[in-house]
């Protein structure tokens, strides 16, 4: 039915071509979501190689670095590993994370919120420079648990390993997550304006645009979290095979266990940010290393490559994880 290698039309960006198909549906029943497309996934887990699904959500095939060899990156940047760009089906699971709705939608009560599933919409998988598959491995930072109905955590090579026995009425519709993550201030919601502020280390800020992924406005009173997909911490992207940086926004439910749901998804595009100088003076471009790096750039303002800001650190933030349902 489909082929990874297969240069017309890639394994993982056809999988979600027919997640969208489905999805433009108008259901008798919302909570047939997940049964009304069973068949269809079922052909893609006998399909060699197989894609596993949980939720709905697409778990990849782990693929070597030698599927993505591409020499000019090598000539660019002899240094790099080949390595770093083999895939995992965590961080091929979490790419798959990054899903966006055609228009803000409503929840579907009794799936989760990270999964397409969990709202009453038409999904689509974010575009990418290139096939899905190929960016998956900038992934690799984020771990993920999955709950089980009891209660207890697995690890996720756990949870793989029982697959083919785990019934999804075995598993909650909680993921922990973690990864690197930044609080988020809400300033506005609604009427196509989602803006939230993110603190620098140096005392300036930056207004961010995101999309909403709920229908209704976000309730600014709310606490938020800005949750950075792409390698963290000093681990900078340093090829040119990935546009933007996926942020999924996540906000705190207020319950006894400190759960969040997913509300929104972003990037940082020269479009989205606003940045401003402590004293809230806006500023018009900035200087410094990027986050989307290329290591033969002079540390000058390049629009084309990205963001361009000031080496790592810049944002605040810390290794937490979220319990996100």
């Amino acid at each position: 039915m489909y082929s990874v290698l297969s240069q017309e039309q890639p394994a993982l960006d056809y999988v979600w071509e027919q997640i969208t198909q489905y999805t433009k549906r108008n259901l008798t029943s919302p909570s047939d979501i997940l049964d009304g497309v069973l068949g269809i996934l079922g052909i893609f887990e006998t399909a060699t190689p197989a894609c596993r699904f949980f939720w709905g959500v697409p778990i990849p095939p782990p693929l070597p670095a030698a599927l993505y060899y591409d020499s000019s990156i090598f000539e660019r940047h002899p240094s790099d590993s080949l390595a770093e760009f083999a895939t995992t089906t965590e961080a091929g699971f979490v790419g798959c994370l990054c899903w966006e709705l055609e228009q803000p939608a409503n929840r579907r009560h009794g799936f989760p919120s990270w999964s397409w599933t969990g709202w009453i919409g038409t999904a689509k998988m974010r575009s990418y420079s290139g096939d899905l598959i190929r960016s998956c491995h900038i992934f690799r930072d984020v771990t993920i648990n999955v709950e089980l109905r009891d209660g207890r955590m697995v690890r996720w090579g756990e949870f793989l390993e029982s697959y083919s026995q785990l019934n999804l009425s075995e598993t909650s519709q909680f993921i922990q997550l973690s990864a690197w993550a930044t609080p988020l201030k809400l300033l506005t919601s609604g009427n196509g304006q989602d803006v939230g502020r993110l603190d620098l280390a140096d005392g300036r800020y930056m207004q961010w645009r995101f999309t909403r992924t709920a229908k209704d406005p976000l309730p600014v009173q709310k606490s938020y979290y800005a949750v950075w997909l792409w390698l963290g911490e000093d681990r900078w992207i340093t090829r040119l095979d990935h546009t933007g940086l996926d942020i999924l926004v996540v906000m705190e439910t207020g319950d006894e266990r400190s759960t969040v749901e997913r509300v929104g998804l972003g990037g940082i595009w020269n479009s989205s940010c606003t940045f401003f100088e402590a004293d809230g003076t806006e500023k018009k471009s900035i200087s410094g290393p990027s986050m989307v790096r290329d290591r033969d750039a002079t540390p000058e303002l390049n629009w084309s490559r990205g963001v361009w800001l000031e080496g790592p650190g810049m944002f605040p933030k810390a290794r937490r994880i979220f319990c996100i349902g």
